[in-house]
């Protein structure tokens, strides 16, 4: 409404969300389409007379500022840490498998993200791990799971693994509960005592780090072209 009345009639739509899914970008994407036309279900015709111009900005898994921006940010908590991490686990949300099956393009692109930056940090393929959190109901996700990942890395005698989102940009419940405090009790616990709170080290999110507000401005000036001046 507060748009409407300012009298915009262009929406530049972003969903924040690094890799592409139907169950989140293609979420965004159909309430905005909605939201424009009037309506708030897929049947009918528009309730609007006027609709305003929409732009659908695509995912940015394998963008090159998105991944330096990571890796400096990754690159200056390693800085920071009393001892360095003995392996890194990548962890993605995950989504159902038959999504994957039947063609949505996100564990390819959560698996391109988790090279880009892996290769970008210098890590060989024995320092780190991708892995799929936030697994409910009772069909099969995508895998391995994070629960399974951090159980092998028990099992190979890891002490001070990180891990790191790169699927949030922001923290939030499955960054800060499900990693932070879940997680990470269960792989101390796992452990039999041998690691303390400082063993487990998840990093934050990008959030405000201005590398990362840098790539948004970036993405932003690509996609709307022809609408704001330079």
């Amino acid at each position: 409404a507060a748009w409407k009345q300012r009298g915009g009639d262009r929406i530049l739509v972003l969903p924040l969300y690094p890799q592409y899914s139907s169950t989140t970008t293609a979420a965004i994407y159909d309430a905005a389409c909605f939201a424009a036309l009037g309506k708030d279900r897929r049947s009918g015709s528009s309730a609007k007379r006027f609709v305003p111009e929409l732009r659908l900005a695509g995912a940015f898994f394998d963008h090159p500022g998105y991944i330096r921006a990571m890796q400096t940010h990754l690159t200056a908590l390693l800085q920071r840490l009393p001892q360095p991490p003995d392996h890194f686990l990548l962890s993605f949300h995950g989504i159902p498998q038959r999504y994957a099956d039947g063609g949505d393009p996100y564990p390819e692109q959560c698996r391109e993200t988790a090279r880009l930056l892996a290769e970008a940090m210098g890590w060989t393929p024995e320092q780190w791990d991708i892995a799929y959190q936030s697994r409910f109901g009772p069909e099969t996700w995508l895998g391995p799971s994070t629960a399974e990942q951090l159980q092998r890395l028990v099992d190979r005698g890891v002490k001070r693994p990180l891990v790191f989102t790169p699927g949030f940009v922001t923290d939030c419940l499955e960054t800060l509960y499900e990693l932070g405090i879940e997680a990470k009790e269960e792989f101390i616990a796992r452990c039999g005592g041998t690691v303390g709170d400082d063993g487990f080290t998840v990093a934050p999110c990008l959030n405000d780090q201005p590398d990362w507000l840098d790539v948004l401005a970036e993405v932003v000036r690509t996609q709307t072209k022809g609408w704001i001046d330079d």
